[in-house]
């Protein structure tokens, strides 16, 4: 054999090998936020804040995970564009607008960058470092951005360092006041330091100083001044409003019973949202977090009149020109617009799609997908027609939905109304409603819950009241509550406090607290604490949701990458690699991971054999900002489906191998032999005899083959 040609003939195989032996294509992409809105726009998801420009009838919002900025049409309450800044990443972006030019001006908090946006021209300037977002005087057009320890730094239009004023102490938030030609600026420090200054716009010459009125004992949050008055609010325990007299310096205090937000004056009236960020208990009447807009008069401070707006809803800025205000409402994925005047809501934009759970009918093969921050909805979708078809309306921020083939319901867990609705199948009409007796909740710290198929049971965590709740998924019997023991409820603030799964073989429920690494175990009937143990490997830097999966088979609990006896909760291994085992073949002859890659920030999919010793196939996907993607699989149809996040669409990946029954083409080893059959000439009867395995050594023989037709 000529070994020249033979060399050459391996590099091409290991070319191909290379290229072609891991990672399966996308065979389309369903954009379901797309479907959903009946635009063709961006998904801006966790909306942040929202300037109006009412010379020229637009809005701005910006989102935490897109790196577009959505434009409105004040009149029609559309949204009618979106500008590519070019940012990515899980960011809080902050806008601030000229209304002399119309120029953005949008602050990034995690990296400290201030962008100038041309939104005309969709132009988006280099970026320079700050500490703080600015403020704009429209009448010299500079911005003025305060920087710790002792200044404040002066910049013009676009964004040219011009002068600063130095010799401060504690600056914090600023507010230019154009009409009276002064900057006013608070000093965010505890009292007795607390206060306001204020200087010349013109010369930036020290005027004069402003202390707290009496009783303040906050931290100095938020500034707005207008009609003679300066108003602060606090960020403490005791929140408060305090109004202080521009001409005299005497002040009164107003307590909030909620934090206060942004405020703005418009016809006499100081507008203000609070009650966001909440805490637990906060409205505990109400079906979820609203953020309270309060109206108070100017000059008094006396409260007029509040209402409620909408989910986790902060930010706002009112349209002089017409009396509309608009807000951004984060647990709801929309843009609401109220009129002053009527108090009444006369507009909201869809904005937001998101993607939490995929799940898959066995029988028909459509999907259900849990649409939490985009309207507490879950949609069905044909994904070969392409279509949705139902929209179930469950309670308010649905954080966990599983199908129920053998009883043929669907359940969908309302974080914010503690309850669990039951959809049939078949008609997808609400059957009942499944209140859980508990606290409702209002963080951030979502619920979950598990089903065990057997007995018909539905476990439930919540978190943020530290609590663990059985109910009958035909609400035949009264819901059994137990206070989870050593988890600290008041340290739950996030996503992935507490996992869950159950262990219908041993009828056990397994619950993991991450951040103490306990993992406790359940009898599945009484709730009564059988074991807990402490799994001190577990050392995972990020949270994904549902850390734990259950190997019935094998008698293994998965809590991460840890392996753990499911018996006896006690650590036996640890996978390979990756964070987390997200399914397995109905038969358990496949395991699949998912694992993280970066940068950038993508994921991927690796099928294993149980044992985790041989990697099958392997699938990477489009780049995402930081919120992991809902997988789900059809293995009848041999479809993998990816639920993106913050872009609203559903990728579809093809499972499968050559010789399945629903081969698919995805390019595997089997694949690289046919490759070298055909340009070597090689017959697979004559010259290999495969034992239905296709390992290194066959692919070394069929090499050498290939080395010689060649």
């Amino acid at each position: 054999m000529n070994f020249r040609i033979f060399y050459v003939c391996w590099v091409v195989f290991i070319t191909f090998r290379l290229s072609f032996s891991a990672n399966a294509s996308v065979s389309q992409d369903i954009p379901i936020h797309r479907m959903a809105t009946g635009q063709s726009l961006p998904n801006i998801v966790k909306l942040t804040n929202i300037v109006v420009d009412d010379k020229r009838g637009r809005a701005y919002f910006a989102g935490s995970l897109s790196r577009h900025i959505g434009v409105i049409d004040t009149l029609s309450f559309q949204m009618v564009d979106a500008i590519d800044t070019g940012v990515n990443g899980f960011t809080f972006k902050f806008l601030r607008i000229n209304p002399t030019t119309g120029v953005l001006y949008m602050f990034v908090l995690e990296t400290g960058r201030l962008y100038r946006i041309d939104p005309f021209g969709r132009v988006v300037s280099p970026p320079i470092s700050v500490q703080r977002s600015p403020v704009i005087d429209p009448v010299s057009n500079r911005l003025y951005i305060t920087e710790m320890p002792d200044k404040i730094r002066i910049y013009d239009e676009n964004m040219q360092l011009q002068q600063s004023i130095q010799g401060l102490t504690d600056p914090g938030e600023l507010f230019v006041d154009a009409e009276s030609n002064r900057l006013y600026m608070l000093h965010t420090v505890p009292p007795p330091r607390a206060g306001v200054s204020v200087f010349n716009l013109t010369t930036k010459a020290f005027i004069r100083r402003y202390n707290m009125p009496i009783g303040f004992d906050g931290l100095p949050k938020s500034l707005y001044v207008g009609n003679g008055k300066i108003y602060v609010t606090s960020n403490s325990f005791r929140n408060s409003l305090s109004i202080l007299d521009v001409d005299t310096g005497n002040g009164i205090l107003i307590p909030l019973t909620e934090s206060g937000g942004p405020m703005e004056l418009y016809q006499g009236q100081l507008y203000q949202m609070t009650g966001f960020p909440f805490y637990p208990g906060y409205l505990p009447q109400a079906d979820g977090a609203y953020g309270i807009l309060e109206a108070r008069n100017a000059m008094t401070g006396q409260k007029n009149w509040d209402l409620l707006t909408d989910f986790e809803t902060t930010y706002f800025d009112i349209d002089s020109s017409s009396g509309r205000m608009f807000y951004t409402a984060t647990g709801n994925g929309v843009i609401g617009v109220l009129d002053l005047g009527t108090r009444n809501r006369i507009g909201e934009i869809d904005v937001t799609t998101t993607i939490e759970d995929v799940l898959v009918h066995p029988t028909d093969g459509s999907l259900y997908l849990r649409n939490r921050l985009g309207g507490s909805e879950i949609y069905r979708l044909n994904p070969v027609q392409r279509e949705i078809t139902h929209v179930l309306q469950p309670g308010k921020w649905p954080t966990k939905i599983i199908l129920d083939e053998g009883r043929n319901q669907i359940y969908a867990l309302s974080h914010y109304e503690a309850k669990v609705s039951v959809f049939s199948l078949t008609t997808h009409q609400k059957v009942r409603d499944i209140v859980l007796q508990t606290q409702r909740a209002r963080t951030d710290a979502l619920s979950t819950m598990c089903l065990n198929r057997t007995t018909g049971f539905l476990y439930v965590i919540m978190p943020e009241s530290g609590t663990f709740t059985k109910i009958s998924a035909e609400g035949s019997s009264e819901p059994t509550t137990i206070t989870i023991p050593n988890f600290d409820p008041t340290r739950a603030r996030g996503p992935g406090e507490l996992h869950i799964a159950v262990n219908e073989l041993l009828n056990r429920v397994y619950l993991f607290h991450r951040q103490t690494k306990r993992l406790q175990i359940y009898n599945g009937d009484s709730l009564h604490l059988m074991s807990s143990s402490t799994i001190q490997e577990f050392n995972q830097p990020i949270s994904p949701l549902d850390l734990l999966y259950c190997d019935e088979a094998r008698g293994r609990l998965f809590v991460g990458p840890q392996i753990v006896n499911a018996q006896t909760g006690t650590l036996i291994g640890r996978l390979p690699q990756g964070l987390k085992v997200i399914g397995a073949k109905p038969d358990g002859s496949r395991h699949y991971v998912l694992d993280q890659l970066s940068p950038p920030f993508r994921e991927r999919v690796i099928e294993y054999d149980p044992d985790f010793h041989t990697v099958f196939q392997q699938w990477e996907f489009a780049p995402i900002q930081g919120i992991f993607s809902a997988i789900g699989f059809d293995f009848s149809r041999n479809r993998l489906y990816v639920g993106y996040f913050e872009r609203g669409d559903l990728g579809v990946h093809r499972l499968g191998r050559r010789g399945d029954a629903n081969y698919d083409g995805c390019v595997n080893d089997l694949d690289l032999l046919a490759v070298l059959f055909v340009f070597g000439g090689i017959s697979l009867d004559a010259d290999l005899n495969l034992d239905g395995e296709v390992n290194d050594l066959d692919l070394l023989e069929a090499l050498f083959h290939f080395g010689e037709g060649c």
